[in-house]
């Protein structure tokens, strides 16, 4: 059954499955919640699936959050994904994506990135197509665009060190502007300021 649940003036053609307190806002076209409690959305053909605590936020359409708990696509996320886990966040980014996972950010501007699950990974500002496949408190900073974490603990790339790869380990760390820089894997490794092309 479903109990307390709004669909808001003028959001034609949008539905909410069940569950109960879950919000679409006015004006939003073709929207759906399937059910859950307490989601919320605020753009037009966006879905969220169930779970609860779930947010799409405003011109964010086509976006879709599968389940999970607290997990939110800020403003201006077109066409970004949540599948699910808890407490989740795409900031202000089209065509992000986020697998699941727990306490994991893609922040402002970093357009077709993706982080695929783990714990606490980080995508900074405009790292376009940045990827972090999974592990736990690994950062691409901002504007590293097209930089790759595969795994691991706390493996950091800096700001403007684009096409730039950690493979995994721990506390690996490839510092800014070393464009096309790798390191593979092991522990405490670091490529330096500047070191482009670097392994």
């Amino acid at each position: 059954g479903a109990e307390n649940n709004r669909s808001g003036t003028g959001s034609t053609n949008s539905a909410i499955g069940g569950g109960a307190f879950n919000v679409i806002s006015n004006l939003c076209l073709q929207s759906t919640i399937g059910g859950g409690a307490v989601n919320g959305i605020a753009a037009s053909v966006a879905v969220i699936a169930g779970g609860s605590g779930n947010q799409i936020g405003f011109s964010s359409p086509c976006g879709a959050i599968g389940g999970g708990s607290g997990n939110a696509l800020g403003t201006n996320c077109q066409s970004s994904t949540i599948a699910g886990g808890e407490v989740n966040a795409i900031e202000e980014s089209f065509y992000a994506f986020i697998g699941g996972g727990w306490g994991n950010r893609i922040t402002n501007h970093s357009y077709s990135a993706v982080i695929g699950g783990g714990e606490m990974n980080r995508i900074g500002i405009r790292a376009r197509a940045a990827v972090i496949a999974g592990g736990t408190s690994n950062t691409i900073g901002n504007y590293a665009t097209n930089a790759t974490i595969s795994g691991g603990k706390a493996n950091d790339i800096a700001a403007d060190t684009s096409y730039a790869t950690v493979g995994g380990g721990q506390r690996n760390r490839i510092a800014g502007q070393s464009t096309n820089s790798v390191i593979s894997g092991g522990r405490n490794n670091e490529v330096g300021t500047g070191s482009q092309d670097s392994s």
